[in-house]
């Protein structure tokens, strides 16, 4: 799989948030190519709102 078919498969899908465990249909996957990570909307938020800005 190359770079561009990685950058294409990131999207919203069904699944488990790796932040609180929960089953939503809202899960997104987040990050770099190198460092995914599958959160949900609420999940989501709450990193933004921690994250210091850029």
């Amino acid at each position: 799989m190359t770079d561009v078919d990685d950058a294409l498969d990131l999207g919203s899908d069904w699944g488990a948030c790796e932040e609180c465990g929960e089953d939503t249909p809202d899960v997104l996957r987040v990050g770099t190519l190198t460092d995914k990570r599958i959160l949900c909307k609420e999940c989501r938020q709450k990193n933004r709102r921690q994250s210091p800005p850029d």
